[in-house]
Formats: C-alpha cells, structure tokens, sequence
C-alpha cells in the first residue's frame, strides 16, 4: 500500500488516521495573545476613541465609494495606516500627547481621499458643503466669510453670493484650499 500526503490547516481540527495499526491523531490550535493594557492617566480617553473611530468610519466610507473595495477593506486598510503611523495596535492605546497629531493626520487623510473620490466623480457636490463650512467654523469664518475667501481666492467679475454659484473645479479648489489652511 502507498503512502499518501495529508495537510491539515485551520484552527481546532482533528485528523485521525491508521497507519499498520497505529493510531495518529494530529490537532492544530491557533493561539492568540490580546495584549490590551489601557490606562486611561496615559492613553486617549473613550470620548476621544469616539472622535478618532468617527473619522476612521468616514475615511473608510469615502473610500468605499469606488466600489473597487468593501466597506470592512477600506476601515482595515485605514486602521492599518493609523496603527503603522503612530506604532500601536489599537487606537486604545494611542498616547494621549498624540491625539491631536492623530486628529489631524486623519482629517487631512479624509480630505485627501474626499478630493480623490470628488475627481473621480463618485461624491456629489453637495457633500461638500458641509465641511467646507465646519472647517471653516473652526477657523473662526461664517459662511458669509467662505463666499469672501471664494471671492478672494478666484476674484470673479461678478462676486459670489453663495458657494453654490462655485463651479465644480471652483468647489473642488475651495475645499482643498480652506481644508489645507
């Protein structure tokens, strides 16, 4: 009688076999160590875990949008960035002197791929309304303040009166313009 090759592979699987009347079993386990120590004296609060994993969820949304990726690809991949940039395994963990870094690497993250999503065809125009203004809230600019910095920035012969009168490529230059200020 030949020999024949077998392979096991997976987690809690048992393979029984006879061979001139021995009985081999062979198991395979997986283990996996967790290492979680959050102290909340060092690390981010939960509040703050909150605003990063918002970001994240946006981030993987617009990426999503190409349909080229699932949802759940896009949060792992953007995850994974997060982790690799700032070295931990968990946003948990991050160290509480580096929120606001990590807060803004993500925000300038979501306008990047925004842009890209909006070159692409793929975000409406109407998406973007919203956070040119929040942006432009935190900068200290009403809403009458973007139509002056629009009217700055591309000096028309007739002045805007709204964002809404901005081209597509207008928009589009407004928004990278007050999210890169």
């Amino acid at each position: 009688m030949g020999t024949k090759k077998q392979s096991i592979e997976g987690n809690n699987n048992v393979q029984v076999g006879v061979n001139n009347g021995d009985i081999k079993v062979i198991m395979t386990r997986k283990s996996i160590t967790k290492v979680e120590d959050y102290n909340p004296i060092l690390h981010i609060s939960p509040k703050e875990q909150h605003s990063i994993k918002k970001i994240v969820e946006e981030i993987a949304t617009i990426k999503a949008l190409d349909n080229r990726y699932s949802l759940g690809s896009c949060m792992k991949g953007t995850w994974n960035k997060l982790y690799n940039k700032y070295k931990v395994p968990s946003y948990k963990l991050l160290p509480k002197e580096q929120y606001d870094d990590a807060i803004g690497w993500l925000k300038r993250f979501r306008a990047k791929e925004r842009s890209i999503s909006i070159n692409k065809g793929l975000t409406p125009l109407s998406d973007l309304y919203g956070p040119i203004f929040l942006k432009a809230a935190e900068k200290g600019l009403d809403k009458e303040g973007v139509v002056n910095v629009a009217n700055q920035l591309f000096r028309p012969r007739t002045p805007f009166t709204s964002i809404k009168d901005l081209s597509k490529t207008r928009l589009q230059k407004l928004y990278t313009y007050i999210f890169s200020k």
